[in-house]
């Protein structure tokens, strides 16, 4: 991003520039009169590591929130649910070659 006042760059290492900069990048590139900083943003490595970019560790965390009835601006339980029984029903069509109903498939 580019503006009067300076330039914004922000990408994960991953093609575009492998194995030159850390995982995460960040660049924050003032005018000539100002300061400018280059970082590398990262969760806590237990985060990190847990997958998708620390993606998976907020997922599971808020899962567990939801289970517990705290209020996130996640998917509820019940969303979560029908998510995986249409992933279900959607396999299980692939492999028998025709229409599954989901009313068929809760009713097993």
């Amino acid at each position: 991003m580019n503006g009067n006042k300076g330039r914004l760059r922000g990408f994960e290492n991953d093609d575009y520039l492998p194995d030159k900069r850390p995982e995460t990048h960040l660049e924050i590139l003032a005018s000539e009169y100002a300061a400018s900083k280059i970082s590398a943003p990262c969760y806590p490595t237990v985060i990190q590591e847990s997958g998708h970019k620390g993606g998976t560790y907020f997922e599971h965390k808020h899962f567990i929130d939801n289970i517990e009835g705290a209020k996130t601006d996640t998917a509820t339980v019940t969303e979560g649910l029908y998510a995986v029984v249409v992933g279900i029903a959607a396999e299980e069509a692939v492999k028998i070659g025709k229409v599954l109903y989901i009313n068929e498939l809760l009713s097993r």
